[in-house]
């Protein structure tokens, strides 16, 4: 069984773990085990978990891992793919001894079998560097999340989600490539863009239709095709087949609201959602009051993330899961 060592973001406390869990839930994998910031993923479709991850780092094809003799036994015993090497090593924790020595350790080994090319190798082997020793092949990183921060789109606001908290935000969900999730309030597009590249089908809703406009252009900019309604909260229970939420209401004083007061604008997207999701199903959302939570009539809280924007802000980045004990 081929594993996968997956770096996680040291961003946060809890979220870059909980985007795991829903990464590999999602993708039916499993994690055969955590070492500090490096989880070990297995299974079906395993090589697609960090692909679609937002707060993670890096990732290898696991070869060996423990302590120092037993990664060197490895590295002599695996059969390594044809064409040249380079050997990099990383820290993600504690360790006693010095990178570069233990890249040149193990270049001397890999160059018995290959050869060492450090400018530019066909293969790089991953060392990560801590109470416990993961090496492996690297997977390259195509997911160019920099490249998508919200002032390099077409169209942005200043609150909008750059490109990691929205992949988490949507990996929470626990939604599948191929199934439809949902942003009732998605703005200029940043969570739909996320979805898409991750390969689940995008549906976006907002009653400005001229946001929607500006949503649109972001879509044809990345390459993303999206289900896109003009419409108020209210009327997302006539859009089918939605098997996750995941969206960032508004909450600030510069949020266009039609004048409706939050609190009421929140009750109501709440009853539709609750309405539209079967049993079981998820919704994914940022609060910037936890008490909202009390509004969401037919969901269960089942974790939430603090993350600190600033003094005045702080995004709580809330899984619900729909229930079936109250009518909505």
């Amino acid at each position: 069984m081929k594993g996968y060592a997956i770096w996680l973001s040291g961003e946060h406390p809890t979220l870059p773990y909980a985007e795991l869990k829903g990464a590999v839930e999602a993708e039916g994998a499993d994690i055969l085990g955590t070492f500090e910031r490096i989880a070990v993923v297995a299974g079906k479709n395993a090589d697609m978990v960090f692909p679609r991850m937002g707060y993670a780092r890096r990732s290898s094809l696991l070869i060996s891992h423990g302590d120092f003799e037993t990664v060197k036994r490895g590295i002599e015993d695996a059969d390594l793919p044809e064409g040249s090497f380079a050997v990099r090593a990383y820290r993600y924790c504690d360790f006693p001894g010095k990178r570069r020595d233990v890249e040149r350790k193990m270049g001397e080994i890999i160059s018995k079998q290959r050869n060492i090319d450090l400018e530019n190798p066909e293969h790089v082997l991953e060392i990560y560097l801590g109470n416990e020793i993961f090496a492996g092949l690297k997977i390259e990183d195509k997911r160019k999340l920099a490249e998508r921060e919200p002032q390099k789109r077409p169209f942005f606001s200043p609150v909008t989600l750059g490109p990691k908290m929205a992949r988490a935000l949507i990996n929470l969900t626990r939604a599948k490539r191929g199934k439809r999730i949902l942003d009732p309030f998605c703005g200029t597009g940043g969570i739909l863009v996320e979805a898409g590249l991750i390969g689940i089908t995008p549906v976006g809703a907002d009653f400005d239709v001229e946001m929607l406009e500006r949503t649109g252009a972001n879509m044809r900019f990345y390459g993303v095709n999206a289900e896109l309604y003009g419409m108020d909260v209210g009327g997302i229970v006539s859009i089918k087949g939605i098997h996750a939420v995941a969206t960032d209401p508004p909450y600030g004083r510069s949020s266009k609201t039609g004048g409706e007061p939050i609190e009421k604008i929140y009750e109501r997207a709440f009853r539709a959602m609750a309405e539209m999701l079967d049993v079981g199903k998820y919704v994914s959302i940022i609060l910037t009051d936890t008490r909202q939570c009390k509004m969401a009539m037919g969901f269960e809280l089942v974790e939430r993330h603090p993350v600190r924007v600033h003094r005045s802000l702080t995004r709580n980045f809330c899984l619900l899961r729909r229930y079936d004990d109250v009518e909505v």
